[in-house]
């Protein structure tokens, strides 16, 4: 037996043995934080073996970044509960869940304060000298306080004659957030459809969706005369519905369900698609998102998505990586 034939033999015994545990529990660091990792996995150990979980089968998703725990006998949500306490604010990543349909077959994904690091609509306002007052109707409508489009038409106001060649520019500025490519990319080059889905704006998507690797984008188009805006949408907002429905009719073109979707965000907007999808992850998320989603990222980048699913980074793409 070859070298190669001998590891395959054994990633298909650990499959194997993997098929047979009910349930996982997966722990995700940054690389700065490793020796919390280890810490934690104790902690993990203890806290499965008092509770009576059987079979304790661990499986190193990337070496002292993230490792899954597989276990049965025990209801995953009082282990998650139970650890994420004991933690006590640890900056360690977890999520816990039956091991059935874990990867998943499609992702609708938020953009602003998800797939890129800021609210895109706050950094025109910056351009425009009124980023101060427009945060702080962003940061009401995230959390909950104010109808989306509400929050959207009064912000949208404020930036009325803002020239096109001004918000190329902020496009240009815009930055991806950690490991967003990775994931989006890695998701599609195995098979899963990728769409982005915001309640933002079209001509921040179109870029956004290209240079990340998005199958799909929609969002809101805002309306353009004399290479300015208007400070109106052209046609019905898209808001916290409307990415249920996006999810729907994608579930539809797929032959797929609610339960093989992966959805992401950050904020109120997002919370009905974060709710009903088969794993619904908050991204350093609003409280409102928190109590909701089956998952959270609150301390490492968007490449937990990937960890929560199983995939090792042994099979992720390259940030570089180009649809052939």
């Amino acid at each position: 037996m070859t070298g190669y034939d001998a590891l395959r033999v054994a990633e298909l015994m650990c499959r194997a043995y993997q098929a047979d545990m009910e349930n996982f529990l997966t722990l995700v660091v940054l690389p700065a934080n490793k020796d919390t990792l280890i810490e934690a996995m104790d902690m993990a150990r203890s806290c499965l073996s008092e509770r009576g979980a059987t079979g304790l089968w661990e499986h190193w998703l990337c070496e002292d970044i993230a490792c899954d725990i597989h276990f049965s006998g025990v209801d995953p949500r009082e282990i998650e509960h139970t650890l994420r306490n004991t933690l006590n604010d640890r900056p360690v990543d977890l999520y816990c869940a039956p091991c059935v349909n874990r990867q998943k077959r499609a992702i609708i994904a938020d953009m602003d304060s998800t797939i890129v690091t800021t609210e895109t609509l706050d950094d025109m306002a910056d351009a425009m000298g009124v980023k101060e007052a427009i945060a702080d109707i962003t940061a009401r409508g995230l959390r909950g306080e104010i109808e989306f489009e509400d929050s959207v038409r009064t912000r949208l106001k404020m930036i009325a004659g803002m020239p096109l060649s001004e918000v190329n520019a902020c496009i240009n500025r815009t930055a991806f957030s950690p490991g967003a490519r990775v994931f989006v990319r890695t998701m599609r080059s195995l098979g899963a459809y990728t769409a982005l889905v915001s309640g933002g704006f079209t001509l921040f998507t179109e870029v956004i969706a290209d240079k990340c690797g998005f199958h799909e984008h929609r969002a809101n188009e805002l309306e353009v005369k004399a290479k300015a805006l208007t400070g109106e949408i052209a046609g019905p907002i898209l808001g916290r519905e409307a990415k249920l429905e996006a999810m729907d009719e994608l579930a539809a073109k797929l032959s797929i369900t609610r339960q093989d979707f992966l959805t992401i965000g950050d904020g109120a907007n997002d919370l009905d698609m974060i709710r009903s999808a088969g794993l619904g992850i908050a991204y350093f998320g609003k409280p409102i998102l928190l109590e909701h989603a089956a998952a959270s990222i609150r301390y490492t980048d968007l490449t937990s998505a990937l960890y929560f699913q199983g995939i090792p980074a042994s099979d992720w793409a390259a940030d570089d990586w180009i649809d052939v």
